[in-house]
């Protein structure tokens, strides 16, 4: 037997051996392609309730910049969809807030107020201030707040992130804003696709970040830590993405995940051209050489750089760097700019929400595990800064209150030159190489460098344990 082969068996092994339990994501599968709600609005009952008598009130400007064409261009149709979420309400109970999307995605505040019964109880006194021209008003209506995410191309996959927001709500504790009403088809008033989500509280950790004190980034580092081992409590034998249509198999099968797509028309992402293969158990090493010949078979012209990168993946299974041969939840998108927070006091910071969990997948463990550097050494935009540098005294500690939460597993997968380029391989057989060839060179490259300064290593233990011998 060749020693890939052993590298191989001995691989396979361990994941057959993996007798991890999972919950059973029988009530994600029960989601139905097409206008379905999640949660029924407290708005509509209370609208049929109550005496319609609504006093308008205006918000303030929005802060965020508008994008283009995202809210003239659809107000029209908000308003119909809107009116068929809400028929019980008039016009003027709603209102819209444009607010910065993505590239994906338009981002659109929704307000609607509900008259409260003490609205009801108290018209007469209304209707005397206003003849008597006061300008001190009664206002007693509730308020209630979403956002409405309308994706911005024809093709997106918007059943993933609403299959991922459930599982995350109904299997971690990580806070996730609720779906209310979702379609993945185009029938219905808005004539696109569209997420309506409870909106909440709280500004991006990117925006306060840079205000914090010592104090509160370093409850910012707990809290981050705690999200990170949240997500992981769950594994799967299967890499993937989650989703809506695929009809589950027994429960521990995994076959809830689908396949990463593989397209050669665009550039990869999750985002687009749903996939329908479903995923199976396998290896860590199967997975990556699974991935990067699908990715070959379509990029003849860089046929050299996918068989160096299946060799770098050989080489890692014989130096046993892929030691669990399960697959964990891991957002790509975990970002300042993806997390929103409260302050509560001069030492503590909460988080309210994470969001973007269209970018999230199940990948090998070492996958969930990059250093949020940023924490202790970011730049003006809250991204990873070079990892080499150190941090000063007050970062330090910053560093140290997320080490102590995350523990020494993760810092292992972390910190390890070796896992650093693993990411950046599964990265590349996820998502493919459009555009990155130099990025992929600097990988392979950084490998080689590794390899023989772990060769000259070996080789001088074993002339050390030959001469004690002699």
């Amino acid at each position: 037997m060749s020693t890939s082969e052993d590298a191989h068996n001995r691989l396979d092994d361990a994941s057959n051996h993996s007798s991890h339990s999972r919950p059973s994501l029988a009530t994600i599968d029960e989601a139905h392609k097409g206008l379905r709600r999640q949660e029924a609005p407290h708005s509509l009952r209370a609208a049929d309730e109550a005496a319609v008598d609504i006093v308008s009130v205006h918000t303030e400007e929005s802060d965020t910049k508008q994008e283009d064409g995202s809210f003239s261009t659809y107000q029209l149709q908000l308003e119909k969809l809107c009116h068929s979420l809400w028929p019980a309400l008039p016009k003027e109970a709603i209102e819209f807030e444009p607010i910065e999307g993505s590239d994906w995605s338009h981002v659109i505040g929704v307000t609607i107020k509900i008259p409260t019964p003490r609205d009801r109880g108290r018209r007469a006194l209304q209707k005397v201030r206003r003849a008597l021209k006061s300008k001190d008003r009664i206002v007693d209506t509730e308020e209630q707040h979403y956002v409405l995410r309308v994706p911005r191309s024809k093709s997106v996959w918007i059943e993933h992130e609403v299959a991922t927001v459930n599982y995350v709500r109904q299997y971690t504790n990580v806070p996730a804003p609720g779906i209310v009403e979702f379609d993945c088809t185009k029938d219905d008033a808005l004539g696109k696709q569209f997420v309506l989500q409870r909106r909440t509280a709280g500004k991006t950790l990117l925006s306060v970040f840079p205000t914090l004190n010592h104090q509160q980034k370093a409850s910012v580092a707990k809290a981050f830590g705690q999200v990170l081992l949240a997500m992981q409590v769950d594994s799967h034998l299967s890499a993937g993405l989650l989703s809506l249509n695929l009809k589950l198999a027994e429960e521990d099968s995994d076959t809830e995940l689908v396949q990463f797509p593989v397209s050669d028309r665009i550039p990869s992402s999750h985002h687009l051209s749903p996939p329908t293969e479903p995923s199976h158990p396998q290896s860590t090493l199967d997975f990556l050489l699974m991935q990067l010949k699908r990715w070959s078979a379509l990029r003849d012209h860089t046929e050299l750089e996918w068989d160096r990168m299946q060799a770098m993946a050989w080489q890692m299974a014989l130096q046993d760097l892929f030691d669990d041969d399960r697959y964990y939840l891991c957002l790509l998108a975990l970002e300042p700019r993806n997390i929103l927070v409260t302050i509560r006091d001069e030492a503590t910071v909460t988080f309210e929400a994470i969001l973007g969990w269209g970018n999230a997948i199940f990948a090998p463990k070492f996958m969930a595990c990059a250093p949020p550097t940023w924490l202790w050494n970011c730049d003006d935009n809250g991204k990873n800064a070079d990892d080499s540098s150190e941090p000063d005294d007050v970062a330090q500690e910053v560093k140290h209150a997320f080490e102590k939460v995350v523990g020494k597993d993760y810092l292992r997968y972390a910190y390890k030159p070796e896992y650093r380029l693993a990411r950046k391989l599964c990265d590349f057989a996820i998502h493919g190489m459009e555009s990155r060839q130099e990025e992929v060179h600097e990988m392979l490259t950084g490998w080689e460098v590794l390899r023989r300064v772990k060769l000259r290593e070996d080789m001088k233990r074993t002339r050390h344990k030959l001469q004690g011998r002699s």
